[in-house]
């Protein structure tokens, strides 16, 4: 993808961006530092970091970190760089970055996605679930629907065309799917159910994908109620 669609994405949701930004911030030997730990290759490699990494990341900066990295998300870099950021600002449980990284998958939409978009695209969907957020919730409930993407122009990029605009909407529906089993609530088990029984219930592969939501679900929060940490998720 060309500099140019990265920085229609970044113009597309600066302004949400600036606004969630705002307030109190860290140190600025700490924005450093939170700055060069996103972007150090050697601290987090790419498609070599996971929950735990985010979940350390957080427990060491706090919420401090959130303007850091949202003004990073709103500059003119990579989806590899962009991904790790809303990957990272999902375990930060702060409902200020919910509605940027929602305005960052929206833009993204309008864009013609190549592979790195769309993973990126998994990544924002996945940090919306760690937020723990009930905006953030409903958010990926309308994604894992087919409705909300009736009237969307969905474009893979021409060098990968046995990517068609369905295979790109039913890949993000299922990870809209898969996101919402890792979303921090009990009550998500009865979201999921509730998913399957109306807006999936015509399409075999997505109730299957419910499913196994429900069981990750489940899953994680048995963990809780013994005290501990449900063991990680993988990089998605």
């Amino acid at each position: 993808m060309h500099s140019l669609t990265y920085k229609t994405i970044a113009g597309a949701v600066a302004f949400a961006l600036c606004s969630y930004a705002a307030g109190e911030e860290a140190p600025r030997s700490v924005r450093e530092e939170i700055r060069a730990e996103m972007t150090s290759p050697s601290k987090y490699p790419d498609r070599a970091y996971s929950e735990t990494d985010a979940e350390a990341f957080a427990e060491k900066y706090g919420k401090e970190a959130t303007p850091v990295l949202l003004e990073m998300l709103k500059e003119d870099c990579s989806p590899r760089l962009k991904r790790k950021i809303c990957f990272f600002l999902g375990k930060l449980e702060d409902s200020r970055a919910v509605q940027p990284m929602i305005d960052l998958f929206e833009a993204s939409i309008k864009t013609e996605m190549d592979s790195e978009t769309r993973r990126m695209m998994v990544f924002i969907l996945r940090g919306l679930a760690y937020s723990g957020d009930s905006h953030a919730r409903e958010f990926l409930k309308r994604c894992a629907g087919k409705d909300y993407w009736t009237a969307l122009p969905v474009r893979p990029t021409v060098p990968e065309q046995h990517w068609n605009e369905g295979d790109t909407r039913k890949y993000l529906r299922k990870n809209a799917v898969i996101s919402l089993g890792r979303f921090p609530d009990p009550a998500i088990v009865d979201t999921l159910e509730e998913l399957k029984r109306t807006t999936v219930a015509d399409d075999p592969y997505l109730c299957k994908k419910v499913d196994d939501s429900i069981k990750e679900a489940r899953r994680r929060q048995e963990e809780r109620n013994k005290g501990k940490t449900p063991s990680p998720d993988p990089e998605p």
